[in-house]
Parts: C-alpha cells; structure tokens; sequence
C-alpha cells in the first residue's frame, strides 16, 4: 500500500513516499522549475516557412504558439484580447518593421517582452544602440537550443524553461 504525502514550504515542494516494504524517500522539486500553464508565444513573420520551423522548435517545451503572416494579423490577434507572454518578430516585413510594430503594441502593451529575429542585426543596432527591458535580438540562422534558450531567457531569466 502507497501514502502520498505532500508537504509545501516557502522554497520547495516536498513529495513524501511510503510503502509498507521499503524506507521513507524525500524528493525536493525547487518551485521555479515548474509553472501552471504554457507560455503564450506571439510568432510575427513574413515567411511562412519561418514561422512554421520556429513554432515546431518552440512545441517541444512548455509554449503554446501563436503565428500571424505580418502587423496587421498581429494586432488583429492582440486587439481581441489574446494572452501573448512573449512576441517573436521579424525586423524586415513588407507592411511594417518589426521594430515600429512593437512600438505599436507596446503602446498598448508597455511590458510585451519580444525576441526579434533577423538577419540584419546591423539595421537594428544601427538605430538603436540599446534593446530596452524585456527585449533580446536573436541572429538568424540560430539552432533550435539557441531559441528555445532565448525564449526561457526573457520570459523565466534562466536558460531552461520550467515544467508544466
């Protein structure tokens, strides 16, 4: 016969084991490696190719993704009240930059965090010699670890995203 016990104090969950045929086991999980729910990821790209390789990386950890084809998708999808933890956008689209977009969003979302993506990491540091809070820049191509660490990054400041 198996008891479960579980015990919580300020710094860990603490799983309390028992059978009748072996000793008492104590496993320690720190909190911060687990979260409620899957983070909502926003990705804003020209190139549907892109869009479809990063949202395929980014399914393999604890995100839930959301693709729009350019700005106005993108703001038709935040404007209807969506959740979005983290946008991911392109700097080079047709209709509108990616930097001007997030503007535009943050005016109405001032604490969106945002990974851009490009290729051109000269045009954005050109403009702007600093990336503001809740902002990163990831150089295209990247490896699937380097965006998935990128993302973790902004949204837990720690390398590995936690558990759902």
């Amino acid at each position: 016969m198996i008891h479960n016990e579980t015990q919580r104090d300020s710094n860990a969950y603490r799983i309390v084991g028992r059978t009748d045929k072996l000793r008492s086991e104590f496993l320690t999980f720190d909190k911060e490696l687990f979260v409620a729910e899957k983070a909502i990821v926003l990705i804003v790209d020209d190139e549907e190719r892109t869009r479809e390789l990063e949202r395929r990386i980014l399914e393999t950890g604890p995100y839930q993704v959301i693709e729009a084809s350019g700005a106005s998708e993108a703001f038709a999808i935040l404007d209807a009240g969506q959740k979005v933890d983290l946008m991911i956008s392109d700097l080079e689209m047709p209709d509108i930059s990616g930097e001007e977009m997030v503007k535009a969003v943050r005016a109405k979302r001032p604490t969106m965090k945002v990974l851009y993506v490009s290729g051109v990491v000269d045009r954005l540091l050109d403009e702007r010699h600093v990336l503001g809070d809740g902002e990163a820049f990831l150089d295209k191509p990247f490896t699937a670890k380097l965006l998935l660490e990128s993302v973790s990054m902004l949204l837990y400041d720690r390398m590995s995203p936690p558990l759902v």
